[in-house]
């Protein structure tokens, strides 16, 4: 395979004819020339197994694993076994990079000797994008501040809008879990000792109908929480002051809210909405009682709400979506 390179990009492939040739071409013009690519075709049934072949037939860079269907997680994990470089990044066969996208990166975390480097991104829709800069300035963090800017919203935990010193990542991503990303990171954080957020907004991740994102949501919600009230039980023992109280149940409430909202508004299955909402209320009882001063009114009655009564939780949330008219035409435009 040819010298050590710089950087190794992982691209776990399953289904995305549609969009493959995109997300790899944009690779293949990156301003940054010390790269192998990783494509895993992860089992996939159309075409993208003979796409990644050609363009490894093209380019010597990249190299093609066709394993067994195994999910997301499995073919990343793969993917990090057959990884060589210095550094590691991700990104997601349906989505695209900027030319300067991993140049943007090396740079910084070779600047300020990081072990992690995070740019912003653009949401891409189907008749729009927007723009999603993390920060204004560059920022750097230590160990501590990368743990306390997860739990506070200030960086998201997608592991492809990153690039990451590859002694810092593992364990591997656990498989059968939805929110992987979210789930590793949770382990990864205390390792990693500095950070680098940077305003450019290079990576382009494309909403569609047929992601995993975008599809199914009691099961995946609720493990979503599951997973965030984990990293809140593991950084806390961590760094015990990590948030104040009245910061961690902010965050925590913020986090559930948002969660039982999705469910209670897009769960088709009455019998499985009622059930995640039930499952939800049980959660998070133990977390400390939500303080009308520290959600506001709104949040705060809901709360109330969800731990009383799950039902009419849901019965209140679904009535004020179907309210709003404009939303449900807004909807129909996002996702090609």
């Amino acid at each position: 395979m040819g010298n050590i390179p710089e950087i190794s990009i992982i691209v776990p492939v399953y289904k995305v004819g549609r969009y493959l040739r995109q997300c790899i071409d944009s690779i293949l013009n990156q301003t940054f020339p010390d790269w192998e690519c990783i494509l895993v075709d992860d089992g996939s049934p159309d075409e993208c197994g003979d796409i990644c072949e050609e363009y490894a037939a093209r380019d010597s860079r990249f190299h093609v694993i066709h394993r067994e269907n195994g999910g997301l997680s499995a073919a990343r994990n793969t993917g990090m076994e057959a990884a060589r470089g210095k550094f590691v990044g991700f990104i997601d066969s349906d989505d695209w990079i900027s030319p300067e996208h991993f140049a943007t990166l090396h740079q910084l975390a070779v600047t300020h000797d990081a072990d992690m480097v995070q740019t912003g991104y653009i949401d891409e829709y189907r008749s729009h994008s927007r723009r999603r800069p993390l920060t204004k300035h560059i920022r750097t963090l230590d160990r501590d501040g990368i743990m306390r800017a997860l739990m506070m919203g200030e960086m998201p935990d997608y592991v492809w809008n990153k690039l990451y010193r590859r002694s810092m990542t593992g364990p591997d991503f656990p498989v059968g879990r939805v929110f992987e990303d979210i789930a590793v990171f949770n382990v990864w954080a205390p390792r990693i000792q500095s950070a680098v957020l940077a305003p450019d907004t290079t990576y382009h991740y494309r909403h569609r109908r047929g992601s995993i994102l975008n599809s199914g949501w009691s099961a995946g919600r609720l493990d979503f929480l599951k997973i965030i009230l984990e990293r809140d039980r593991h950084f806390h023992a961590v760094v015990p002051d990590i948030l104040t109280m009245r910061e961690r149940c902010r965050w925590l409430w913020r986090i559930t809210l948002c969660a039982a909202k999705e469910i209670a508004r897009f769960e088709p299955d009455p019998v499985r909405r009622i059930r995640a909402l039930r499952d939800i209320a049980e959660i998070v009882r133990d977390i400390p009682a939500p303080d009308i001063t520290v959600l506001g009114p709104k949040k705060w009655w809901r709360a109330r709400l969800l731990l009383s009564s799950p039902s009419r939780f849901a019965s209140l949330l679904r009535l004020s979506y179907r309210a709003d008219v404009q939303t449900h035409r807004r909807n129909d435009d996002l996702f090609p």
